[in-house]
């Protein structure tokens, strides 16, 4: 289970959002750390379990949230290149859905831009949440 408070609410504002994202989203296959779901994703993806998964035939989603001093450390890092490696296994729509607070948001946001500058990504849409309304797709 979420280990904070704040890391659930962080979740639940990701498990909203998705559903937004696939053109026919189905309840039934969104896995998410929080009760009433079916827990977690499928499978371990590079030594982790994100916290929302979502796969269709059309789409892969990868929902992680981030509280404010989980960010700028090698174990996100190494997550990020996971899930990116990840998502890059499915022929389908790729996202990444980051939730973070409004105060470490801005901070979340320019890490992804920085990084999908700096990689070249083009494949994968990131969308950046805060725990309240904001949302960014970069």
């Amino acid at each position: 289970m979420p280990e904070s408070l704040s890391h659930m609410v962080f979740v639940k504002r990701i498990v909203d959002y998705i559903q937004t994202i696939p053109q026919d989203f189905v309840q039934n296959l969104l896995c998410a750390e929080l009760p009433g779901f079916k827990s977690g994703s499928p499978k371990v993806i590079g030594g982790s379990v994100p916290d929302v998964f979502y796969s269709d035939e059309n789409t892969i989603v990868i929902g992680e949230a981030k509280t404010d001093n989980d960010i700028d450390n090698p174990h996100m890092s190494k997550q990020l290149d996971d899930y990116i490696n990840e998502a890059r296994t499915y022929n389908a729509q790729r996202h990444i859905v980051l939730c973070t607070s409004i105060i470490a948001y801005a901070r979340l946001k320019n890490m992804i831009v920085l990084k999908k500058r700096r990689e070249d990504i083009t494949d994968i849409s990131f969308h950046v949440l805060d725990n309240f309304e904001r949302t960014e797709i970069v």
